[in-house]
């Protein structure tokens, strides 16, 4: 955005406020930052500039501090301000660095001289709700992290396999880490590990080319607890070259669909608990106070194609 006046190109969505915090020092490249939390939810962290967010209307707690979130000076020395913001107008905080202090602008205060910040840190949100929880901005983060690194270590260790043509160690690599068949980069050779142990795409190959019945292995498929995927037409035209029935097909992704819905109530029902948790938790404390993608990595260096003669090894000698 080019000024801060941009941001009535976007007016909040139905329910918000919008809130602006704002830093007016002249400096963009020099000098410490100032981070700032809302009802104590890490918000931003910024030199200079204009922040602005959109929450719930009513009263919400700004604290700052010069530098970053660690550390224990928050709410000193004037370093935090109630605001009551009101759908009619936004609401706009001044942040002193010199003198420490925290005021509300008059509406007058001219937001088109300053620029309109979006932050680029993950951990901070330009879009807050009064109900999201410092500690669950945290660890969303965290887990962020946490996944980043998992995928990469897959990425890493697949790469290694393939680079060694050690096909037997890939699947039981695969079979030992559910998960990890998604990130092999080749798609002809990912196919194969797609399913659960001892019952993958390869495993059915092999055990039609033992003439075992379509029958057999579409109840085996229905019966799986763990899914295979939504194949796309590509793939389903390579399974069919693979000699792979529609019936199975068709289970193949059957059973897909069952397992994502039932893991989709769960996601939903366990959502439920923790806003009703958390609702609780606020009752108590006011009545207490009355709260890349991965990006490029190693899999895409390792794309190439995996040739028909090493499909059928594999095939002949690991499923």
């Amino acid at each position: 955005m080019q000024g801060a006046q941009a941001l009535h190109l976007n007016p909040p969505p139905d329910g918000f406020d919008r809130l602006v915090i704002c830093r007016p020092w002249k400096f963009t490249s020099g000098g410490v930052y100032s981070a700032f939390l809302i009802n104590d939810t890490p918000a931003v962290v910024f030199r200079s500039g204009c922040a602005y967010f959109n929450v719930k209307s009513g009263k919400h707690l700004i604290k700052v501090k010069i530098t970053d979130y660690d550390g224990n000076a928050w709410g000193r020395h004037g370093n935090e301000l109630i605001v009551d913001t009101q759908k009619k107008r936004q609401t706009i905080v001044l942040f002193d660095a010199p003198k420490g202090k925290l005021k509300e602008a008059d509406p007058g205060f001219p937001l088109h001289a300053m620029t309109a910040y979006e932050p680029k840190n993950p951990l901070i949100r330009t879009v807050h709700t009064a109900e999201v929880h410092h500690t669950e901005v945290v660890e969303n983060k965290k887990q962020e992290m946490e996944e980043q690194a998992v995928i990469l270590k897959y990425q890493e260790t697949i790469a290694g396999y393939i680079n060694k043509k050690d096909y037997a160690g890939l699947k039981t690599y695969v079979n030992q880490t559910p998960g990890a068949s998604r990130y092999i980069p080749d798609y002809k050779l990912r196919l194969l590990f797609i399913g659960p142990e001892k019952f993958q795409v390869g495993d059915i190959i092999n055990y039609k080319k033992k003439n075992m019945s379509d029958l057999l292995l579409a109840a085996k498929i229905r019966s799986s607890k763990t899914p295979y995927r939504q194949f796309s037409m590509e793939e389903i035209v390579m399974l069919q070259e693979y000699n792979i029935s529609d019936t199975l097909i068709a289970a193949m992704l059957e059973v897909t669909t069952e397992i994502e819905k039932e893991m989709a109530r769960d996601e939903k029902q366990r959502k439920f608990l923790v806003s009703q948790r958390a609702f609780a938790q606020n009752e108590q404390q006011a009545s207490a106070t009355s709260s890349s993608s991965p990006g490029k990595t190693l899999a895409s260096e390792l794309g190439q194609e995996v040739g028909k003669q090493v499909i059928k090894g594999i095939l002949d000698n690991i499923f």
